[in-house]
């Protein structure tokens, strides 16, 4: 294995863990296998009760450059904080212990776009892939992301057109001087990556999009219904208000509406899910999360932030209208062969 070099060092790559054995050993070799060595690796272990804990301990033993924390279970926001106090390198880059890296130039390829642009942010792309590693998909980039490729734009542009409602933020090298402020919110299991990503963009930053796919996103094949609790559903709604209040701060007046405009789509996307995941159980959920009134406050964010777009319709239905049009959207989509499946997409 490599050694780190002399000095501090550039990159400081954070990677959260939770009984994750099965994988870990592939994310952190896809790690050292970078071509740019100089980097430290902080690996958290959020008290596993696999063998997780030892396979980093393993690691640390034989390359300086990785340090590892132990620490009760608290969930991945807490995990990512704690490794975030003790980043030493200029930028910060997340990464997730059951994916991995699958291109081994990746990292020098993010590194040397921030160099040459002296950019805060620097964003590539994804692929998903199953539980063994094999290709599933990847996303086709849009014309609006490759229009912004290697020019460097604002906070609003990068959120606007960059992101595009996919706040993953492990695909970003981050200068760490723009996050030493920011911290992940405790006890959020669900978009925690879309709060802490919004509340950096409230900052004047420059981000570079580079159109280059560079992670591994491991998608599982449980039904995505095992995995919605009624937790994720409230953290799915409460984001709402906080996206409002970001909004309600931002400076940029192209930053405010897309900030409004995603607190609205929260709203949308959650009723989505509740219409394909938990139908029978909508009475119940309705009342728990309290969507009457819900309804009625992202109605009012709806005309503030002027959003009149594919969720309009929805928002301005009751809840008990509307999770069953939410059904039938859903189905009408994944026929995909309707003409009113272009204009609910």
């Amino acid at each position: 294995m490599q050694m780190k070099s002399q000095g501090m060092p550039v990159v400081s790559i954070i990677v959260p863990i939770y009984n994750t054995e099965l994988y870990l050993r592939e994310c952190i070799e896809s790690i050292l296998r970078q071509s740019f060595m100089n980097f430290e690796v902080l690996l958290v272990d959020d008290g596993s009760t696999d063998a997780s804990g030892s396979i980093c301990e393993d690691y640390a033993a034989k390359d300086t450059r990785i340090r590892v924390f132990h620490q009760d279970n608290q969930g991945v926001s807490s995990a990512r904080n704690l490794a975030l106090d003790h980043v030493q390198g200029r930028y910060v880059l997340f990464l997730d212990a059951d994916d991995f890296w699958y291109v081994d130039t990746c990292l020098e390829t993010l590194v040397n776009e921030a160099l040459r642009t002296d950019a805060d942010i620097v964003r590539g792309e994804y692929k998903t892939v199953d539980e063994q590693g094999n290709d599933l998909f990847a996303r086709k980039i849009n014309r609006r992301k490759m229009k912004q490729a290697y020019r460097l734009v604002s906070s609003a542009t990068f959120l606007k057109d960059i992101i595009q409602g996919e706040f993953f933020l492990v695909l970003s090298l981050i200068k760490a001087d723009k996050v030493s402020q920011i911290r992940f919110r405790k006890g959020q299991v669900f978009l925690e990556d879309m709060d802490f990503y919004a509340r950096l963009m409230l900052q004047p930053l420059k981000c570079v999009f580079v159109p280059c796919r560079f992670y591994a996103y491991r998608k599982y094949a449980q039904s995505a219904s095992s995995s919605l609790s009624m937790k994720r559903f409230e953290d799915s709604f409460l984001i709402i208000g906080n996206l409002n209040t970001y909004a309600t701060n931002a400076n940029d007046s192209i930053l405010r509406k897309t900030l409004g405009e995603y607190s609205v789509l929260m709203y949308y996307w959650g009723m989505g899910a509740i219409a394909d995941f938990c139908y029978a159980n909508r009475f119940l959920i309705i009342s728990r999360l309290n969507l009457k009134e819900r309804q009625q406050e992202v109605k009012k964010l709806m005309w503030k932030y002027r959003v009149f777009n594919r969720a309009s319709i929805f928002v301005l239905l009751p809840p008990i209208m509307c999770i069953p049009l939410m059904r039938y959207r859903n189905y009408i989509i994944r026929l995909g062969k309707h003409a009113l499946s272009k204009f609910l997409l």
